[in-house]
């Protein structure tokens, strides 16, 4: 005997599919949180009476002590999603509840048929899309009924969205989400046919997934800058995962033909190798705001099974409502990405906010190259418009403590910038970073290497973070150990000269000649910027020269001279205060430490705790100096 139920009601181009908790207009899925479409349920069931408050709540919220406000939220969401529709379903009755006002039928099915239905539909999915994996399909079976059928529909799934197809494979939403998934790393897309358009797409949908899975602060997502390397064809996405140290990895390819872009992905468990989750996106215009949009959202459902309200509308909100301005974002946002800090990198932002004034992470764009460059007041113009915006952008306050400190010398403001930033992203290796560098500067040292431990093991492979570790036990004066990390980071990345420079300081502590240990280390770098092909390298035959001569008096000389810089160019006031600190002229050190003042230098606050200056620490206008910045002489 068939069973029969009502499944799903229909009201004009509607169709609430009651079991699945999806609302379709057009046979498009309407985006709506779980408990709205729940409350949308109640009324169809009553279909044109007044149902009570009371009712609904006691329906939807079982099982949870709520307020009513809760309900007037979803209301007003249904109404919201039909008014831009241009429909009214839902009627306000004074001091009683809501009615529905629409002619809606219900769906009758038939459970035996629908199996069968169902189990065709699963076969050819399987076959399109799985057919690389065939052990894992869904085999169908004699006495399937309607639960274990649409599992099978969760299992493989066919959508059309707004313009694009979608499909799903492996595990369903719930099955992902037991996963248990502790940390994840998100590989650039795969582009085969290496085309400078896809390149951008390539990383910036990697970028994008990075940042919209990180916002949910569910568990930590391997930052950008820990996963460029592994953005090439070929990459053992297994491989990359171990060595990341995450227990989960997402990798892809994105194809191009015309305007048509299909990304495919994949969900990995590093340690079994186990297929948790695939998906196909099609999207028939090259949109791709919606394409990131659609992939974020379904990506985030397919691994998280119980996403609140707040984490839904985290995922739901758009960076900019315009294509194109997305586009240009992405372009610049690629050279960022890859350390290519020029005018294109600007003009791309610039254009993108023409566009969209109200774009957010566009503004940001400006003020992260602005800071770098120590461009102070466009930095702050532009941050400013950013979180004025989208006050919890926790990047922006991340920015902000990094203009604060280095650019403005407002110590309490950065801090209070940091720890808002860690606040609003705890996952976030960047804002731990900035915030233990920070604590390094003003001298706090056991707090400064909390937060940068924890950064680091947010991110154990970037490489800056690991080195200022080492600098923070420099700092401390703890040099055996801060030789001991700066070895095992150029162990692992023989050109890093950041963690070199460091090593050529900590050395010199150790006893060695910071004349003889500075021209190594520019020998080093010379050397290194010849092999990689930078415009502007020189020949390191004068220096190789001095350095066999042995002249410490020489290679002194030289130093100043080169800080000192040519005719027309500003010295370097920094450098020259720490070589004029080693020969013990202090006068000469103060002078330049007050030039790098008058200068702005970056490097400034630094002198507060690097023992280069132990020599001159206890000169009146050392002291003078840091007071003036906000900082303790140590």
């Amino acid at each position: 005997m068939r069973e029969i139920e009502t499944r799903s009601y229909e009201f004009g181009e509607w169709r609430l599919d009651a079991e699945e908790r999806f609302l379709w207009f057009r046979q498009q899925p309407v985006d709506l949180p779980p408990k709205a479409v729940e409350v949308l349920r109640v009324l169809l069931e009553k279909n044109g009476e007044v149902v009570t408050k009371t009712e609904i709540l006691d329906s939807v919220w079982k099982d949870a002590f709520v307020e009513e406000s809760n309900l007037a939220h979803n209301i007003y969401v249904l109404r919201k999603v039909f008014r831009e529709r241009g429909e009214n379903y839902i009627h306000t009755v004074p001091r009683r509840g809501y009615r529905f006002t629409g002619e809606a039928r219900g769906v009758l099915r038939e459970f035996e048929e629908l199996t069968f239905e169902r189990r065709s539909v699963t076969s050819l999915s399987i076959e399109e899309i799985h057919d690389s994996t065939p052990d894992r399909a869904v085999q169908p079976r004699p006495g399937f009924k309607v639960r274990a059928a649409f599992a099978a529909l969760l299992v493989i799934a066919v959508l059309a969205v707004g313009g694009f197809t979608v499909w799903f494979s492996g595990a369903s939403a719930e099955e992902a989400g037991t996963s248990k998934i502790g940390s994840l790393a998100v590989l650039p897309l795969a582009d085969p046919d290496r085309t400078d358009g896809d390149a951008e797409i390539s990383l910036g949908l990697a970028d994008s997934l990075i940042s919209s899975l990180g916002r949910l602060n569910r568990f930590p997502v391997r930052p950008f800058g820990g996963i460029e390397k592994y953005g090439k064809d070929g990459t053992d996405a297994l491989a990359a995962g171990r060595e990341l140290g995450v227990d989960s990895v997402l990798e892809g390819t994105v194809l191009r033909a015309d305007d048509r872009l299909r990304v495919s992905l994949r969900l990995l468990e590093v340690e079994s190798g186990r297929q948790i989750w695939s998906g196909y996106f099609d999207s028939e215009n090259g949109d791709l705001l919606a394409l990131q949009h659609t992939i974020s959202h379904n990506v985030a459902r397919a691994i998280l099974r119980d996403l609140d309200q707040k984490e839904l509308r985290s995922l739901e909100r758009k960076p900019t409502e315009s294509s194109e301005a997305y586009a240009l974002y992405l372009a610049g946002r690629e050279r960022w990405l890859k350390r290519d800090w020029d005018a294109d990198s600007l003009r791309y932002y610039r254009k993108a906010i023409e566009i969209d004034p109200d774009f957010a992470l566009a503004h940001l764009g400006i003020a992260d190259q602005a800071a770098i460059s120590g461009q102070t007041d466009e930095a702050e113009k532009a941050l400013n418009k950013a979180l004025e915006l989208d006050p919890e952008l926790h990047e922006a306050h991340a920015t902000r403590g990094f203009i604060r400190m280095f650019l403005k010398w407002d110590w309490r403001g950065a801090e209070a910038s940091f720890r808002k930033a860690v606040e609003l992203a705890p996952n976030s290796p960047k804002a731990h970073h900035w915030y233990g560098t920070f604590l390094s500067v003003a001298g706090r040292f056991d707090e400064a290497l909390r937060e940068l431990e924890t950064a680091s093991q947010l991110d154990p492979t970037a490489m800056i973070i690991k080195t200022d570790i080492a600098e923070v036990h420099y700092f401390k004066k703890d040099y055996r150990r801060a030789e001991q990390m700066l070895d095992a980071v150029l162990e692992a990345d023989p050109s890093f000269m950041k963690a070199r420079e460091c090593l050529m300081r900590v050395r010199h502590k150790k006893g060695s000649s910071y004349a003889r240990e500075l021209i190594s280390f520019y020998i080093d770098d010379a050397k290194r910027m010849s092999e990689e092909g930078v415009k502007g390298s020189v020949s390191t035959d004068e220096l190789e020269a001095l350095l066999a001569s042995g002249d410490e008096k020489k290679m002194s000389e030289r130093l100043v001279s080169n800080f000192k810089g040519k005719p027309g160019s500003p010295p370097n006031h920094y450098a020259l205060a720490a070589i004029y600190t080693d020969l013990g002229r202090k006068r000469e050190a103060v002078e330049a430490l007050n030039g790098a003042l008058r200068a702005r230098s970056f490097m400034l606050p630094f002198a507060a705790v690097d023992p280069l200056f132990e020599g001159i620490r206890g000169e009146p206008g050392f002291r003078d100096v840091l007071a003036k910045i906000g900082l303790p002489s140590g």
